[in-house]
This record gives structure tokens, C-alpha cells and sequence, in this order.
């Protein structure tokens, strides 16, 4: 199976001291909306957590599978939001894979990822290293512990000119900022040895963003995995897509439809993707 643009799969994991985006502050109406406007509204100081660069270990297929997202034909969605069979270039969004757990829950989550991730990636495309996330707090056995860590990666074929890597990035990213907010039912309450109640989130492992029916196309995929052992399996796929259609249409799809020469860009977000093996 072809290996070109990469899947989108990274994961996630992070602590972070940023500032939330209300949806009616994120939106940019300048005819000149950059990369850096991206995040420019999250009003966020430094992030609290801090990652290493480090260089991979594991080979390609153990980290992404034999997952090859070019090929539209081996995709179905289970659940889906925004446009789905217009012929206009799109913006897609997507997460899948196993549940990982990924500590606190946070008010900006996907800045932090975004930062992670905009170390890999380059304009030139993405390196072969990966980010630790350290002191992620976990259960252990009615007990807080924080000697787990993150596993964050990334890759995929974009488009060099520009800055199309950054606005693939922040939109993968915020599949798994949507991911832990409170109406998506998934972060859960756990209860200590001690009384104490912890709130503890889960996303999926795999999150990518892809550009489409245009042809400066592009894919960028990020995944985010827990050493540790995931217990929970609540995970709502479907309450997420939503939220994140209307955060990536009103603060990512414009400046990316300027920036692809496409005003008409649309998005459409979906969750776990099923791949149809018979057709390789």
C-alpha cells in the first residue's frame, strides 16, 4: 500500500496554563489572516508543561499502521459533520484509533499540541522525531500518580509554499481540544484511596487534517499515546464534531481557503474512519 501522504495520526496529551477561545472571539475577518493568527487570540502565556524533542525509536508501521488516507476509496465514516459531497475544496478533520489517556483535563489543550507539533513540521515537512510529554497524572490503583508521559508524533505531504503545515496542524489539534470539552463526555471523574475526585479526559490516538478537491492538496496527521495503560472506553465519538466544524469553519477554513487561492473552501469534520482493507 502507498505510503505518500502520510495518514494523519498523532496523539495528545498535555498540560497546558492557556487561556480558553470563545468561538465569537476566534473568528478573523482580515483579508490577511497568516499562520500566526491562528492561535494569536488564545491570549496564552507560555505553556505550564514543557515537551523534549526527541529522536524516534519505533518504525514507521508501528507508529501509523497501514493506513494510507490518499486513497479517498478506503475511507467510510462512521460519524460525520459539515459538507460531505460537494465538489468544493474542503477542509477535512478527522480522529480514530484506540482511546488514550491523556491526564487532566485542559482549557487549551490543542495550543499545546499545536506547539508540539509545529517543532516537527516545517514548511519543508515534518522531521523524524517525536515530543515527551512528561508528568501526566493517572489512577494508580486509588492512588494520583505522575510518572506516566506522552508519546506525540507527526507526519504528511503538504504543500511547501506557504504555510499550509500550519493550518493542517491547527486543525488536527483542535480535534483533540474539542475532544475534552464538557458536553463531549469524555473526561470522567475518578475517586481516590484518600476522598479525593479527580477529572481525568480521553481522546483518540489518531487525529489528521486533510485538504481536498484542490490541487495543492495536502494531509497532515498526529498521534498522541499514553504509556501507560488506558482503561477507559467511554469515548463519544460523535458529540465532538459539532464543536469542532464550528471552531475549524469560523477560525481555520477562512484563512486556509485565502491562503489555497479558494474562498468556497469548505469543512467537514468526521470520526473514526474505517478502512477498507479489500480494496489495497
Amino acid at each position: 500500500m502507498r505510503r505518500s501522504a502520510l495518514l494523519a495520526v498523532i496523539g495528545i496529551g498535555v498540560l497546558t496554563s492557556a487561556v480558553p477561545v470563545k468561538d465569537s472571539e476566534a473568528v478573523n475577518t482580515s483579508d490577511e489572516l497568516s499562520a500566526q493568527d491562528l492561535l494569536a487570540n488564545t491570549a496564552a502565556p507560555e505553556t505550564s508543561t514543557k515537551f523534549e524533542i526527541l529522536p524516534e525509536y519505533l518504525d514507521a508501521a508501528s507508529v501509523w499502521g497501514g493506513l494510507d488516507l490518499s486513497n479517498d476509496s478506503n475511507l467510510t465514516m462512521a460519524a460525520s459533520s459539515g459538507a460531505v459531497d460537494s465538489a468544493n475544496p474542503r477542509l477535512l478533520v478527522g480522529m480514530y484509533g484506540p482511546n488514550q489517556h491523556v491526564g487532566f483535563p485542559e482549557a487549551d489543550f490543542g495550543r499545546y499540541i499545536y506547539d508540539c507539533v509545529n517543532e516537527l513540521c516545517r514548511p519543508s515537512g515534518c522531521t523524524n522525531n517525536w515530543c515527551r510529554v512528561g508528568a501526566i497524572f493517572y489512577d494508580a490503583k486509588g492512588s494520583l500518580a505522575m510518572n506516566a508521559h506522552l508519546e506525540i508524533r507527526a507526519g504528511g505531504e503538504y504543500s511547501k509554499n506557504g504555510f499550509q503545515h500550519s493550518f493542517l496542524i491547527a486543525a488536527a489539534a483542535q480535534a483533540y481540544q474539542r475532544t475534552m470539552d464538557e458536553s463531549s463526555g469524555n473526561c470522567y471523574n475518578s475517586r481516590m484511596k484518600n476522598g479525593q475526585t479527580v477529572k481525568f479526559c480521553t481522546v483518540r490516538q489518531y487525529a489528521f487534517a486533510k485538504v481536498e478537491n484542490h490541487p495543492n492538496g495536502g494531509i497532515l496527521g498526529i498521534s498522541v499515546k499514553f504509556n501507560g495503560k488506558t482503561t477507559d472506553t467511554r469515548y463519544q465519538c460523535g458529540r465532538v464534531l459539532d464543536g469542532l466544524w464550528k471552531y475549524v469553519s469560523a477560525s481555520i477554513t477562512p484563512g486556509l481557503g485565502r491562503l489555497l487561492g479558494a474562498p468556497n473552501t469548505e469543512t467537514h469534520t468526521t470520526c473514526d474512519v474505517v478502512v477498507d482493507f479489500q480494496n489495497e
